[in-house]
């Protein structure tokens, strides 16, 4: 009988939480861990440039571009903060 009792409570508070009219917590506003400091200027490229392929690093993004001439490049770069590191230039 106490089993029945209890599970007859817990039933009707999950119904009156649960299709009660405006009883729903507001969602929380979702913001960024982090907010990379040069979003609106990434790195330039010299003008003819081709990127050929982005690749997750760690925490870095390192990519593999094309430049005039034929020659090639690598970069690291870091989303945080946008700074370029050119890891690799190979000779066309």
């Amino acid at each position: 009988m106490v089993i029945i009792l209890i599970a007859a409570v817990v039933v009707g508070e999950l119904g009156r939480r649960f299709l009660a009219p405006g009883s729903a917590p507001a969602p929380a506003a979702v913001v960024p861990a982090t907010t990379p400091a040069t979003a609106a200027a990434p790195s330039a490229l010299p003008a003819g440039s081709t990127i050929l392929s982005i690749t997750a690093a760690g925490d870095r993004a390192v990519i593999l571009i094309t430049l005039p001439g034929g020659r090639q490049e690598v970069r690291s770069i870091d989303p945080r903060t946008g700074a370029a590191t050119t890891l690799l230039t190979t000779a066309p």
